[in-house]
């Protein structure tokens, strides 16, 4: 029995750009699984198995809300990084999945933080809340829409690659809401038309901004939609 340690650009192919990705399912190509998880808090390596490759984002933040004038900026999509993540024979390693921002609420109020995506020691950074905007107020760019939330990688063997790099969020115009941004694996919320922001979808991305008139009243943000991880690892193989 020999060990099948793959270089580390042997398995970059297995990420697409843009991936629908279903929780808890394992895929195989005869050489490599790669293993979605969206819950649970540890990971154990195949006996055997010393290198793997994890894809990873945070949590989406919230969209903002508005009072009642001009539409709210919209949440700032969640970092997509690839990381390399070497690892010992069989030892668990711990990892939290970032939670998604809830939309800000009705009025002039700011949608709600995520939290990061950590595997081991690596983390992938939450995104960037959108703004919300008071009555009489021009909506000012969210922080998500000029600004990209990819942060540099923290971790020991931690390589930023770019691989599914995010699209930011937009500020709201007039009375339409900034649409949220979005990840390899999620779309970002519709930002709302004179209503409520939409929710965001799949992981990782912003949920939309509020977009008020001044006859709607206050309006509330879209939700983000919360981090997820993919460990991509060799199959074990025999040779004579």
């Amino acid at each position: 029995m020999k060990r099948l340690c793959l270089p580390i650009f042997l398995l970059l192919p297995v990420i697409a750009a843009t991936q629908t990705i279903t929780p808890g399912s394992i895929i195989g190509n005869g050489n490599l699984t790669q293993q979605i998880i969206t819950t649970g808090t540890t990971y154990t390596p195949a006996a055997g198995v010393t290198m793997l490759e994890v894809v990873m984002v945070g949590g989406g933040p919230g969209g903002g809300g508005c009072a009642a004038a001009i539409g709210a900026a919209s949440g700032g999509a969640a970092a997509a990084i690839l990381y390399a993540f070497l690892t010992t024979d069989g030892t668990p390693i711990t990892y939290s999945i970032g939670t998604k921002g809830n939309g800000g609420t009705a009025g002039n109020n700011n949608g709600g933080t995520a939290g990061d995506t950590v595997f081991g020691t690596l983390t992938a950074k939450a995104g960037v809340v959108g703004n919300g905007v008071a009555s009489g107020n021009g909506a000012a760019p969210a922080v998500g829409a000029v600004q990209l939330p990819v942060l540099a990688p923290t971790g020991t063997n931690a390589v930023l690659l770019p691989v599914g790099l995010p699209i930011t969020g937009n500020a709201g115009v007039t009375s339409t809401g900034g649409n949220g941004g979005r990840t390899i694996w999620g779309n970002g919320g519709t930002g709302g038309a004179t209503a409520i922001g939409g929710n965001a979808t799949g992981f990782g991305a912003g949920g939309g901004g509020a977009g008020c008139t001044v006859g709607s009243g206050a309006l509330k943000g879209g939700d983000g939609s919360p981090g997820a991880i993919v460990v991509i690892a060799p199959v074990l193989g025999t040779s004579g």
